[in-house]
């Protein structure tokens, strides 16, 4: 992972989560979709295979407002958050979806004066090391598998976001030297 890239000085789109209320994604969705998403409740990473094009949206309009860099829809798409609506199996895809769509749209947007790039949004994940609620390794595991779906689908940067454990952080930055 050693080719990411890291732009300095840049605009960045970070509240993906707060753009898709203001989207009404879910009253937009066609009847049976409307059931898997209420499962699914509060999984807005779900919506990258669900409902694409609401995230697109999102990016595009933040491309095109000036964003430099877009967040991908990734903020809780490790194998422990996701396990909470039954989707741990599918967190490297979930990852990867979110990034290649970001990328999509920030290639889009690409001008040789003027690159885009993306950002593989990782959270915290909802347990915490330091209080036992999971092991380091654990997490770090959890976050390996994020952070490989991510570069894989076209993240030029990880941003680890909102983290309250300093263990979680280092879990994260572990999981990024994971594959070298």
């Amino acid at each position: 992972m050693s080719e990411l890239k890291y732009p300095v000085g840049t605009h960045i789109h970070l509240p993906l989560f707060t753009s898709f209320k203001k989207c009404n994604t879910y009253s937009s969705l066609p009847s049976v979709w409307r059931l898997i998403y209420h499962f699914h409740w509060h999984c807005s990473k779900y919506l990258v295979i669900t409902k694409p094009e609401a995230v697109a949206k999102v990016h595009r309009d933040f491309l095109a407002a000036g964003a430099d860099v877009i967040e991908s829809d990734s903020f809780g798409s490790s194998p422990l958050v996701l396990a909470e609506y039954d989707l741990a199996d599918r967190a490297y895809e979930l990852s990867r979806k979110a990034a290649e769509l970001a990328r999509s749209c920030a290639d889009e947007f690409t001008t040789p004066e003027k690159p885009r790039f993306v950002a593989g949004s990782i959270g915290p994940g909802t347990k915490l090391p330091t209080l036992g609620h999971i092991t380091y390794d654990e997490l770090k595991a959890s976050f390996t598998v994020q952070a490989e779906g991510l570069y894989d689908g076209g993240a030029d940067l990880f941003i680890v976001e909102t983290c309250q454990d300093v263990l979680q952080i280092k879990a994260a930055l572990s999981a990024f030297v994971t594959r070298q």
